[in-house]
């Protein structure tokens, strides 16, 4: 059984690694992309920054939110200054973009 799941998990590998690409940081200031650094505001709160990453990289404790997170799937494609709904389990929370780096 356990064999069985470790070449599993390397077909799982090898697959995510076919399918790979590599996006370079910061390339678009305009737009919310993948690899873009984001300030946010939540409703009156602090600012906070994070990075938009793919799946496999995200550490929110480091700042590095998934693409396929509610918030990381919000805040693609807006620009600075807009506002975003995330619909997350907490309930419906507003965000402003602050920055985009």
């Amino acid at each position: 059984n356990e064999q069985a799941f470790v070449e599993g998990r390397i077909l799982e590998l090898e697959h995510m690694l076919a399918q790979a690409k590599i996006i370079e940081p910061g390339q678009s200031t305009e737009m919310v992309r993948i690899g873009s650094t984001v300030v946010v505001s939540e409703s009156g709160g602090p600012p906070e920054t994070y990075t938009i990453v793919g799946a496999a990289e995200a550490d929110p404790k480091q700042g590095l939110i998934s693409n396929e997170s509610p918030l990381g799937q919000a805040l693609l494609d807006h620009r600075e200054g807009e506002e975003v709904q995330v619909h997350a389990p907490a309930g419906m929370l507003h965000f402003r973009v602050v920055k985009i780096k």
